[in-house]
């Protein structure tokens, strides 16, 4: 993000010196000797053989709609002050997706808990019913019971345990570390 900040700031600097003059300067150096040619001392006559010649030219170049330029500036700061205002929303809104992950990872492992506690309840009964039904002093409907609820308490706790899990990638990703 913080290079693209640069390259539109980059931009409006261009496009605010386009408002600008631009000058220059343009120069030449010719020398030329050849010991056997004859030096030429009139002015009419072209000599490339035997010459010393220099100069410079300064020159000024202006767009002259300078209503379009100064609109183009206008805009190229409006857009890097556009460009600005997104990175802060973005930024805060870094901050709250980071908070909600990490209340959904809180409120995940309460449910994982939750789903352990309940686990083991459950799988107390079904050993209490397994035992009686293996006495004689249960009956099948209540083994078959109690081996649904089981295995639906486990289903939960491993979708808590999967919800958790999700919930804490969810949240080193959104960091951009690792949180251990």
């Amino acid at each position: 993000m913080q290079a693209v900040v640069q390259v539109r700031e980059s931009l409006m600097q261009v496009a605010k010196g386009e408002q600008y003059p631009q000058i220059f300067i343009a120069g030449q150096f010719k020398y030329g000797y050849a010991p056997n040619r004859d030096d030429q001392l009139s002015p009419f006559a072209r000599d490339d053989f035997n010459i010393l010649q220099a100069g410079a030219v300064i020159g000024v170049q202006q767009s002259l709609s300078f209503g379009l330029t100064s609109a183009k500036a206008r805009k190229a700061g409006l857009e890097y002050q556009k460009l600005l205002y997104q990175k802060q929303l973005a930024e805060k809104g870094v901050a709250i997706e980071i908070e909600k992950i990490y209340r959904e990872l809180i409120e995940a492992q309460k449910n994982m808990a939750a789903a352990s506690v309940a686990r083991r309840a459950t799988r107390r009964w079904f050993i209490s019913v397994r035992d009686g039904f293996n006495a004689g002093l249960e009956e099948a409907p209540d083994m078959i019971d109690a081996a649904k609820e089981y295995g639906i308490i486990r289903a939960k706790y491993y979708e808590a345990v999967f919800n958790f899990n999700r919930s804490w990638a969810r949240l080193q990703r959104a960091v951009g570390r690792s949180l251990l």
